[in-house]
């Protein structure tokens, strides 16, 4: 039987991972312990499909976001990355593979958006510069 977690967390391994770790330590400590997904050790070049099983089941999704977490966004593939969303399982890694890098994050934002997820962004660090309200995103996010 497969874990079904209550709480996914997404963050951009290069940038916010120690700090979507700090939360998922501090959510198991307050009481969240195996309702908690977090995945560090998916580092290979293509996104394993278990994370969609897992946003697919999650109630809330958490994003923690880094001042520069969606900069390097780009646009074109939009169509594709809205496919990867709603995709079946099955045929996930069959559409996925049609692209040359596939941006995780992005992928999963869209997936949580696709699903209905109650969707929780968090920025922990204070920035001037960072405003939900002056993001460009692709449709798909």
């Amino acid at each position: 039987m497969e874990k079904v977690y209550d709480i996914f967390i997404s963050y951009r391994h290069d940038s916010t991972a120690a700090k979507a770790e700090h939360l998922q330590s501090l959510l198991t400590y307050s009481g969240f312990r195996e309702r908690v997904s977090f995945d560090k050790d998916n580092l290979r070049s293509r996104f394993d499909v278990e994370l969609l099983r897992r946003i697919d089941a999650c109630n809330d999704f958490i994003v923690v976001l880094g001042e520069a977490s969606l900069n390097d966004l780009e646009f074109g593939h939009t169509e594709h990355y809205k496919r990867l969303a709603v995709c079946s399982l099955e045929e996930f890694e069959i559409e996925e593979a049609k692209l040359k890098h596939t941006d995780f994050l992005r992928l999963e934002i869209a997936r949580a958006i696709s699903r209905g997820k109650n969707i929780i962004p968090i920025v922990p660090e204070n920035s001037a510069s960072y405003c939900f309200s002056n993001l460009t995103l692709p449709e798909d996010i």
